[in-house]
């Protein structure tokens, strides 16, 4: 029996008046209850009654062959109506009276919005009478319990199928095809254990509805169960959230210029998730936070790790989660973070992740702390996150609340700092050999020269930009290689964050000294000995 039902299964024998059940999975839940109460010798005579606002009270019974049915009891379906039979069953006498479990689908929404609703279930709580053999289970995918009932009711999550489950199911679903396969002579279509397991695996995170979903698909589809068939799923339940995004990358590390500390630490990573790795049992890498300005490829850096390790890249907008509807973000946020996990492996991307959760410190006063209950469920989902590869940037550090960055949560804190001139080089030579316009190395030198203080976004904003200047003597007198007066007309249009920015630059590298590891690999950033632009003299 799951965890989790027992746990339904106790509060039960215990007679708690008031229970809150969170799942995606109503059916799967009421079926479980059912069938397990039918074997328990406390509830076996508990009738079992759900409600909805779309089909009203009906009975839910156990067949000898083990299946559920449902038996309506009453079409009316406004809440007032499953209320008073509630109400009808605690004063009925002795003879006639029964133990019951009324299982009310999503009836937070009324509890919300109803008082007079809200004041007849804390009546039935506060009641002292028979009713501690009725039981009212509110089944909602909602998180978030009524703060006036939060300490009159019980809560338990009911989750995902485990790996388990999930196996017997396509264990099932496996056998039955096969030989229908096989009778048909499509033994090629036919599946064996490793595709089995492959399935498994890749399930994990989704609800038995959507296993049963992407079967059904498959098999209309294929005539099979196709692995491919389960990644568009997939795919399509990122889209439907509205703050999730799915991105094809096909960034490499070596398009980075620079940075050789990190890079080596992204090599040692992936070797971490290699099979070799699980088999010895080193645990997988759970994730880094990147610290620095604007255009230090903190962004592409995790692009091209996302390509290196040939796993897709999903990024997250926490501000996309808002609703006004109560409860509706948590929810949202919740959701979120179930379908990042059916798509594990995967590296999950938060960019600029302080404006994303800004506002927590006020959130109680400001927002009614949804702000601050998101951010709890991002820390769990920190917490036990143990396929999910997760990339938080941040160009503000000090904005960043400290629950946040505390060791544990990720494997570590990375600084990407302004280039240093050999760095400066590598880059201007990634983003000119991308034109496919020749240059000599002496303009390299200059352009390392010209460019002191600038991010690797604006060497490639002045590289590009090159293109325009030789286009123009191309057409004037056939001019086809770069010059050192195309670098410095592109540079003139280029203005560095550093102008502007220069005191936070240096309090940011101030601050990531001691408490981060510098993405270059040096001791500390070498702005300060960067050469002038000036010094460059070229007749425009």
């Amino acid at each position: 029996m799951k965890t989790e039902l027992q746990d339904v299964m106790d509060l039960l024998h215990a007679k708690r008046k008031l229970v809150w059940v969170n799942t995606y999975e109503e059916e799967r839940f009421i079926k479980d209850l059912a069938l397990n109460s039918k074997r328990d010798a406390k509830l076996v005579n508990y009738d079992i009654l759900e409600w909805s606002a779309a089909s009203g009270v009906s009975r839910v019974f156990t067949t000898p062959a083990g299946r559920i049915e449902k038996e309506i009891v009453t079409d009316k379906a406004q809440p007032k109506i499953v209320m008073d039979q509630i109400f009808a069953e605690v004063e009925k006498p002795s003879n006639a009276y029964k133990p019951s479990i009324f299982i009310l689908k999503d009836f937070d929404y009324f509890l919300e919005k109803d008082e007079v609703i809200y004041r007849r279930i804390r009546d039935f709580v506060e009641i002292q009478t028979r009713t501690n053999d009725i039981t009212i289970i509110v089944l909602t995918s909602n998180t978030n319990v009524p703060a006036r009932l939060n300490r009159l009711t019980y809560t338990v999550s009911y989750s995902l199928p485990k790996e388990d489950e999930i196996r017997d199911y396509f264990s099932k679903f496996r056998d039955a095809l096969n030989k229908k396969l096989a009778l048909s002579g499509e033994e090629d279509k036919m599946i064996d254990d490793k595709l089995l397991e492959q399935l498994v695996k890749s399930s994990a995170g989704l609800s038995i509805q959507e296993v049963e979903a992407f079967s059904k698909i498959s098999l209309a589809s294929t005539a099979t169960l196709d692995l491919s068939v389960l990644h568009g799923m997939k795919l399509d339940l990122i889209e439907r959230t509205g703050v999730l995004e799915y991105k094809e990358t096909k960034a490499t590390m070596d398009k980075i210029g620079g940075n050789e500390a990190f890079k080596q630490w992204v090599s040692d990573i992936k070797m971490a998730f290699s099979p070799e790795a699980e088999a010895f049992g080193l645990p997988k890498p759970k994730g880094y936070l990147a610290l620095g300005i604007p255009g230090t490829s903190k962004t592409y850096a995790a692009e091209a790790l996302a390509g290196e390790m040939n796993i897709p890249m999903i990024q997250l907008s926490l501000s996309k989660i808002m609703d006004r509807k109560v409860g509706a973000s948590e929810q949202r946020a919740m959701e979120a973070f179930r379908i990042i996990k059916a798509n594990a492996p995967c590296l999950l991307l938060i960019d600029e992740v302080e404006k994303e959760i800004g506002g927590v410190a006020s959130s109680n006063s400001t927002d009614g702390g949804t702000v601050s209950r998101i951010f709890a469920q991002l820390l769990k989902f920190l917490n036990d996150n143990k396929e999910v590869f997760v990339v938080m940037t941040s160009n503000d550090v000090s904005k960043l609340p400290s629950e946040l960055t505390r060791s544990g949560r990720l494997d570590a804190k990375w600084y990407f700092g302004l280039p240093n001139n050999t760095e400066r080089k590598e880059i201007a030579r990634i983003h000119l050999d991308s034109t496919n316009k020749p240059y000599d190395e002496e303009l390299l030198n200059d352009f390392v020269s010209a460019t002191a203080n600038y991010t690797g976004a604006e060497i490639k904003e002045a590289a590009q930009g090159m293109v325009k200047y030789l286009f123009n003597d191309f057409v004037e007198r056939g001019q086809e290689s770069f010059t050192t007066e195309h670098l410095m007309k592109s540079v003139a249009t280029v203005v560095p964050i550093y102008d502007s920015s220069r005191e936070s630059i240096l309090s940011l590298e101030t601050w990531a000294r001691t408490r981060a590891l510098n993405a270059s690999g040096q001791e500390q950033n070498q702005s300060s000995q960067y050469a002038d632009p000036n010094d460059i003299i070229v007749e425009l």
